[in-house]
C-alpha cells in the first residue's frame, strides 16, 4: 500500500484529491483507504481494478437505496460511483482512450442520477468561453449565497468558476 495521507507518489496524490472531495460527499474515506490497501504503489493495473470493483458495488448499493426509497442514501451512494469510476480512468494512455471514455460517459451518468436526487436543482446550463459555447453546472450552495457554476462531470475540468 501506498501512502496517500502524504503522498510521494502520483497515486498518492491521485487518491488523496478524493479523500479531500470526500467531505463534501465526493466519496467515502473508509472505503477508498479499503480499496487502496492492497495497491502497491506503481500497479496500474491493480489500481484500475479496485477503483472499478469500488464503483460497480457502490452503483449497486445505489440502485438497491432507490428501489429501497432512500433517496439520500442513493443520492451519496450515486456521487461516490461517479468519483470512482473517475478514478479508475486518471491512469489510461491514450492507446486506451475507448475505455476512458466509457468510463468518463459512465461517471457523467452516475453524476446525473445523483443530481437528480439532490434536495436543490442542479441545472445544466450553456456558456460562452471564448468561440466556443461549453456546457456547465450552475450549482445552488445555499439560499443566502450566489449560485456557482462548475465545470462538473461535462468537462474534463472540474474548477469552479466564480
Amino acid at each position: 500500500m501506498f501512502d496517500f495521507l502524504f503522498p510521494n507518489h502520483p497515486f498518492g496524490g491521485h487518491t488523496l484529491r478524493l479523500v479531500a472531495q470526500a467531505q463534501q460527499g465526493g466519496g467515502d474515506v473508509f472505503d477508498i483507504a479499503r480499496a487502496m490497501k492492497n495497491v502497491e504503489a506503481g500497479d496500474k493495473a491493480a489500481w484500475e481494478n479496485s477503483w472499478l470493483d469500488l464503483a460497480k458495488r457502490i452503483e449497486a448499493r445505489a440502485h438497491q437505496a432507490v428501489v429501497a426509497g432512500h433517496a439520500r442514501t442513493a443520492r451519496q451512494y450515486f456521487f461516490h460511483a461517479s468519483n470512482y469510476y473517475r478514478m479508475s480512468d486518471v491512469l489510461l494512455t491514450i492507446a486506451e482512450e475507448p475505455k476512458r471514455r466509457e468510463r468518463f460517459r459512465k461517471s457523467q451518468e452516475l453524476f446525473r442520477e445523483a443530481a437528480k436526487l439532490n434536495d436543490a436543482k442542479i441545472e445544466v446550463i450553456t456558456v460562452r468561453s471564448g468561440k466556443r459555447r461549453v456546457r456547465r453546472l450552475l450549482l445552488p450552495s445555499n439560499k443566502n449565497a450566489k449560485r456557482q457554476m462548475a465545470g462538473g462531470p461535462f468537462s474534463r475540468r472540474r474548477r469552479c468558476l466564480r
